[in-house]
């Protein structure tokens, strides 16, 4: 269970509360979480992006617990997928 629920469509919203920011940026570490296939953690903490575990178009909610730190490049790496 992912522990929230999707969000409909006519209810979704981009914007990720500042309180949701702080807590996924302090979990995080302000780095990168993209592990790679060696098991190593990328460590980029430049050019930062907000990832959903469920897409927003998927109606992943904008939670602490939905969202991870990606760097611009293994944002982009993980939509291509």
């Amino acid at each position: 269970s992912s522990g929230f629920q999707l969000v409909p469509p006519e209810e979704r919203r981009r914007h990720i509360p500042a309180a949701v920011r702080r807590e996924v940026w302090r979990r995080d570490g302000g780095r990168c979480t993209f592990i790679g296939t060696g098991g190593v953690r990328c460590g980029e903490r430049g050019r930062l992006e907000f990832h959903h575990r469920v897409a927003y178009a998927r109606g992943g909610p904008p939670a602490v617990n939905n969202l991870e730190l990606r760097c611009r490049a293994h944002n982009l790496y993980e939509e291509a997928e």
